[in-house]
């Protein structure tokens, strides 16, 4: 289990488009689909089933409680 960061769309569609002439440049890579970009935030060790519906609860009133933020993606392959 894990929590992440969603990124808007238009993140979303501009790191896409940055990244498509480079997704043949390795045969050996594996590329995800961009509906399922995120960044993670924290990974969880195994999480028993019956403390699936706590968890969950606590962390939607965690993210209700968190304001909008912003973040920058830079490096690498070019600044966004």
């Amino acid at each position: 289990m894990f929590t992440a960061v969603l990124p808007p769309p238009g993140v979303i569609g501009q790191l896409d488009v940055l990244l498509e002439p480079r997704r043949d440049a390795d045969s050996a890579l594996r590329w995800t689909k961009p509906e399922g970009w995120h960044v993670t935030v924290s990974f969880m060790a195994e999480v028993p089933a019956d403390h699936l519906g706590r968890l969950e609860e606590n962390l939607a009133e965690v993210a209700a409680r968190a304001r909008p933020f912003e973040a920058e993606l830079a490096g690498g392959i070019g600044d966004l």
